[in-house]
């Protein structure tokens, strides 16, 4: 595709980290182009998304995208307002912090809640964040989780202290990286608290 000389200043790796390209350097997008890797077709860019476009990679449908995000929507933190979004953003939703305020949310963010750290307080999530929990680093603490977080765990690192994972995780180990110290886990979930699940 011919990029017109319009770079976007978009890495490769930030815009399908699922088919990262050898190396870093920046890409310039493509105009009237039919991309199968999360990208456009028929777009005009000035951020890394798309204009009038069907996307089924999570980015944009007929929208002007001047912050990288979405067509007739008050965005300050790079979510929407008063938008319908099938790919994980926000429905009617007030963003301060980059996810949704009294939104109703299918595909893994917020259901009326008030979000101060990047998630959920005192939410019900089916997907995969929290139900009443407080959260000060991006996960749950004193949480019931149905879908893959953690229940009645200290979480530093963004995922679960004192477990054993037997799933793809890590056994006594300390992570610094997002994964588990000293928990067990079978489905993604967390042993040696009360899961519904397992009752």
């Amino acid at each position: 595709c011919c990029c017109h000389g319009n770079r976007t200043g978009v890495k490769a790796g930030q815009l399908d980290a699922g088919r990262r390209p050898a190396n870093d350097q920046q890409v310039c997008l493509c105009k009237d182009a039919e991309v199968e890797t999360g990208l456009c077709k028929d777009v005009e860019e000035e951020t890394g998304l798309c204009k009038d476009v069907e996307v089924e990679t999570g980015l944009c449908k007929d929208v002007e995208v001047e912050t990288g995000l979405c067509k007739d929507v008050e965005v300050e933190t790079g979510l929407c307002k008063d938008v319908e979004v099938e790919t994980g953003l926000c429905k009617d939703a007030e963003v301060e912090t980059g996810l949704c305020k009294d939104v109703e949310v299918e595909t893994g963010l917020c259901k009326d809640v008030e979000v101060e750290t990047g998630l959920c307080k005192d939410v019900e999530v089916e997907t995969g964040l929290c139900k009443d929990v407080e959260v000060e680093t991006g996960l749950c603490k004193d949480v019931e989780v149905e879908t893959g977080l953690c229940k009645d765990v200290e979480v530093e690192t963004g995922l679960c202290k004192d477990v054993e994972v037997e799933t793809g995780l890590s056994k006594d180990v300390e992570v610094e990286t997002g994964l588990c110290k000293d928990v067990e886990v079978e489905t993604g979930l967390s042993k040696d608290v009360e899961e519904e699940l397992a009752s």
